[in-house]
C-alpha cells in the first residue's frame, strides 16, 4: 500500500505516527511545500529572540491526546506552560484571567512535536502539490515546481480545506461520481513579531485584548526551551486581517505598532533593523465554520483529507481528525 500525505503539520505527523504503529507495511510518502516541518506549529528564531508566531499553545481534552502528550513530555518534546494571563483594553484597567486547564507548548520549538511524530520519515520538501491525475487507486500527484510522483493507492491531504479542494478538483472533470468537497470558510490573521529591549520586563505572559484590531499578545521568554530575552508576538483580529490582508505590510506594521503603544508601555529594541519588527500573514488562521465530520473521504477510491478544519481550530482538532482517519485506513 503506497500512501501520499500532503503536508507536515500536526495532522500529517499524526498520520505518519499512527500508520507506522497500526500498518507498518504501508509505504508512506510525505510532501511539503516549504522547507520545514510543522505548518502553523512554528517558531522563528533570531538573534533577538524566538517567536511562536503561529500556534502559541495548545490544550488536551481527550484521553487519546493527553496520552500522546504524556509520552512526549517524558522525552522532552512537550512541556506544560503556566502563563500569567490578563485582559487588556484601551478603555479599562487590565485584569487577571484564570486558565484552569493545562496549556502546553512543544519544546524547544513549536514544531518539535511534529518532528518527533514524523521522525526518520523521508519527506519531499519544496513540493507544492497542486493537482492529481490518474484513476482511483492509481493516483499521480503533481507539484507546481514540475515534479510528478506516483502511482499511489491513497492520496491524503492535510492542507487547509480551500487548498485541498483545489488539489482534488481535477478528479471531478474525469470522474463524475466524486463526493463534493465541503466549503469551509476561514479568517486570516497577521502575526507581528517585535524584538524587545534586553532589559525589558513584561508584566504578563499572555493578554486577551478587547475593543482593538489586536486580538492577543504573547511574550515567549517564560516558555520552556525559549530564549530568555523577551520577545512579543502580536496577533491581529480576523476582521482586521481580512480587511487589510493585501495591504502594504509596512502600513500594517505601523498601524499595529500604534495600537500596541496604546495598550502597553513597551519600546522595541533600540538597535532597529529588519529583524526588530517582522510581519507574517497567515491566510488560513481560523476556521469560521468547521466541516463537522472527523475527516473527509471521497466516493472515489483512495482520496481523503483531514485537519483541524474538520472539527474546529485547535491543534487537538487536527490530531483527532488524523487519528480517526488512521483508524479508518487501518
Amino acid at each position: 500500500m503506497d500512501i501520499a500525505i500532503i503536508g507536515t503539520g500536526i495532522a500529517a505527523a499524526t498520520l505518519v505516527y499512527r500508520l507506522r504503529q497500526s500498518c507498518p507495511g504501508y509505504n508512506l510518502h510525505v510532501f511539503e511545500k516549504s522547507r520545514g516541518i510543522g505548518g502553523r506549529m512554528s517558531t522563528r528564531r533570531t538573534a533577538k529572540g524566538s517567536f511562536d508566531h503561529g500556534t502559541p499553545f495548545f490544550t488536551a481534552r481527550s484521553k487519546s491526546f493527553q496520552q500522546l502528550l504524556k509520552l512526549f513530555q517524558s522525552s522532552g518534546q512537550v512541556d506544560a506552560w503556566q502563563p500569567k494571563v490578563i485582559t487588556l483594553s484601551k478603555h479599562a484597567k487590565p485584569y487577571n484571567r484564570d486558565w484552569f486547564e493545562t496549556h502546553y507548548v512543544a519544546t524547544p520549538d513549536m514544531n518539535s512535536l511534529c518532528k518527533a511524530l514524523i521522525a526518520d520519515q523521508n519527506i519531499h520538501f519544496n513540493q507544492t502539490i497542486n493537482r492529481i491525475s490518474g484513476d482511483p487507486g492509481h493516483w499521480t500527484i503533481h507539484a507546481a515546481e514540475g515534479g510528478e510522483f506516483g502511482a499511489f493507492d491513497w492520496v491524503i491531504s492535510t492542507a487547509p480545506a480551500e487548498q485541498t479542494q483545489a488539489i482534488f478538483a481535477g478528479t471531478e472533470s474525469t470522474i463524475s461520481t466524486t463526493t463534493e468537497f465541503p466549503s469551509v470558510p476561514y479568517q486570516p490573521s497577521f502575526a507581528m513579531m517585535v524584538s524587545c529591549a534586553e532589559d525589558y520586563v513584561p508584566a504578563f505572559d499572555a493578554a486577551r485584548v478587547k475593543d482593538s484590531c489586536i486580538d492577543w499578545l504573547f511574550f515567549g521568554h517564560h516558555k520552556p526551551g525559549r530564549s530568555e530575552r523577551p520577545s512579543l508576538v502580536v496577533h491581529a483580529t480576523g476582521d482586521y486581517s481580512a480587511k487589510h490582508f493585501d495591504d502594504n505590510q509596512d502600513l500594517i506594521t505601523n498601524e499595529l505598532m500604534i495600537e500596541l503603544a496604546q495598550l502597553i508601555d513597551m519600546e522595541p529594541d533600540d538597535k532597529r533593523d529588519d529583524r526588530t519588527i517582522q510581519l507574517h500573514r497567515w491566510k488560513y488562521a481560523k476556521v469560521i465554520e468547521p466541516y463537522g465530520e472527523e475527516f473527509w473521504q471521497s466516493d472515489l477510491k483512495g482520496l481523503a483529507a483531514c485537519g483541524d478544519w474538520c472539527l474546529g481550530n485547535e491543534v487537538e482538532h487536527a490530531y483527532t481528525s488524523a487519528d480517526a482517519l488512521t483508524r479508518a485506513l487501518a
